[in-house]
């Protein structure tokens, strides 16, 4: 058994796909918006934070995805693909308040000393 670790290290850089942001670690991927990026009243894609607690499925394949509701208190477990969420649920948007909480952290700490 391969522990997760162990495996070659991929590269992640999001160099080609959002050039913009401040590359902060690769394992997990996190990266920052410059603040002078985020002078749009809605943040595009392009200029969104990225933010992982864990490593980055190595699957990027996104037909092979699925979600399974199951447990003690599901009556009647099911798994759905990515293909039958879309066509079963409408999409919605929405402009909503989202922020890392971990932006700034650094400047926080070390702006006042007791």
């Amino acid at each position: 058994m391969i522990g997760t670790l162990a495996l070659p290290r991929p590269s992640y850089a999001l160099s080609g796909i959002k050039p913009d942001l401040r590359h902060l670690n690769e394992r997990p991927l996190n990266a920052e918006t410059p603040a002078h990026l985020l002078d749009e009243s809605l943040t595009s894609a392009r200029y969104m934070f990225v933010r992982n607690n864990g490593i980055v499925p190595i699957d990027t394949d996104a037909a092979s995805w699925s979600l399974t509701i199951d447990g003690e208190a599901c009556a009647s477990p099911r798994s759905f693909g990515l293909a039958d969420l879309e066509r079963r649920f409408d999409l919605h948007r929405y402009a909503l308040t989202l922020e890392c909480g971990g932006n700034g952290r650094a400047e926080f700490f070390s702006a006042r000393r007791w």
